[in-house]
């Protein structure tokens, strides 16, 4: 943080610096000790604040309760972040973690083997426009979240590995 006060570089002077920097974005700033909560790992969230003409008047920042679910690095050290994003490179939309690259649009997908990443983002978006099945006007979605379209297909992939991955290790 640019000021000089003792808990500049504390998660709430990092929230603030994150607000202010991106005002018009929630900002997770990830948990480490905070002094004035004596030393406690805290986590905060942040945004910029606005006046009625539009100007940023300041941030607003809330500390997360302790219950509050943290990372899965600082739970289960094992399951490092790197990991997780090599696990997932080249998934159909897992943000942040990986996409399709242009090589690989086309390729069959490994758990919907009969879609690429590019085709099944079409049918993704036709049953959206035209509801499922195709033509049952009860189910289409009107305004969809494009960006996170494809984010339960790669959960639904995780789960599919994961148990896969599981009975090969002889549980049930």
């Amino acid at each position: 943080a640019s000021g000089n006060g003792p808990w500049k570089d504390s998660g709430l002077g990092n929230a603030f610096e994150a607000a202010m920097a991106s005002p018009g974005e929630v900002h997770y700033i990830d948990w480490k000790p905070y002094g004035p909560s004596g030393d406690a790992p805290a986590a905060f969230f942040a945004t910029g604040l606005r006046d009625k003409d539009g100007l940023l008047i300041g941030a607003y920042s809330i500390q997360l309760p302790p219950e509050f679910e943290r990372s899965i690095e600082e739970l289960q050290p094992q399951c490092k972040l790197e990991s997780i994003a090599e696990a997932f490179e080249g998934a159909v939309n897992v943000a942040g973690l990986g996409r399709p690259t242009d090589e690989n649009l086309e390729k069959p997908l490994k758990c919907f083997k009969s879609h690429s990443a590019k085709s099944l983002s079409r049918l993704i978006d036709n049953h959206f426009a035209s509801g499922y099945p195709a033509g049952n006007l009860a189910n289409r979605v009107m305004d969809p979240y494009y960006d996170i379209k494809a984010h339960t297909v790669d959960a639904t992939c995780a789960l599919a590995f994961t148990m896969q991955h599981m009975l090969s290790q002889g549980r049930t």
